[in-house]
């Protein structure tokens, strides 16, 4: 995944991880896991100039219950997507980025299939920004980036421990590039599939 993905291992995504890591044990019991696929509509117009006004996004998402209708989850991501300059000096660029994100959710059953769920979360984040124009040449940023996660969505069970999830996301993701502040997050639109242990 080019040489961006091991610059990732910062202290600060490891620790994390690692955080999460060691307190899975205490509940693996009720634990939950999720593949997840959506599309992604950035709300920043000089994004969507650039990138395009939407590209797929894959996630990894572990549940955990503190109570019976009070999840902790915790999301990572992953994309990587090129776009085209098109100010002053023509020339392409790249945006990658790993995120993760842990916060809360609550959930309601309104039959034996069907369950609403909303959250809120705290989104922290590696992104890396490649340019390269016939004027300047080719610049490389490295940002950690702090922002904010809203969860929506819907689970059908189709057994006892296996479901469908139907969700839309938003997040807020400010960075800042070249003197200005970009929110490279926005809407994610898609399906999960999961299994509750």
């Amino acid at each position: 995944m080019t040489k961006f993905f091991p610059r990732f291992a910062s202290a600060k995504i490891t620790v994390l991880l690692a955080g999460a890591a060691l307190a899975l044990p205490a509940f693996v019991s009720a634990i939950s896991f999720e593949l997840r696929s959506a599309a992604f509509f950035p709300i920043n117009d000089r994004v969507q100039k650039i990138y395009g006004h939407a590209w797929p996004d894959y996630q990894i998402e572990v549940a955990l219950p503190l109570c019976s209708c009070v999840d902790l989850f915790a999301n990572g991501e992953y994309f990587n997507k090129k776009g085209h300059l098109h100010e002053n000096c023509h020339g392409h660029s790249r945006l990658e980025a790993i995120n993760f994100s842990t916060g809360l959710t609550g959930h309601h059953c309104f039959c034996s299939c069907w369950q609403v769920y909303a959250g809120l979360g705290v989104l922290l984040g590696e992104i890396n920004l490649k340019d390269h124009t016939r004027c300047h040449g080719s610049s490389s940023q490295d940002k950690f980036a702090v922002g904010g996660v809203l969860k929506t969505g819907i689970h059908y069970f189709i057994s006892q421990n296996i479901f469908v999830d139907l969700f839309a996301d938003y997040q807020y993701q400010p960075v800042r590039f070249h003197h200005r502040t970009v929110d490279v997050g926005g809407v994610k639109i898609g399906v999960g599939l999961g299994v509750r242990l």
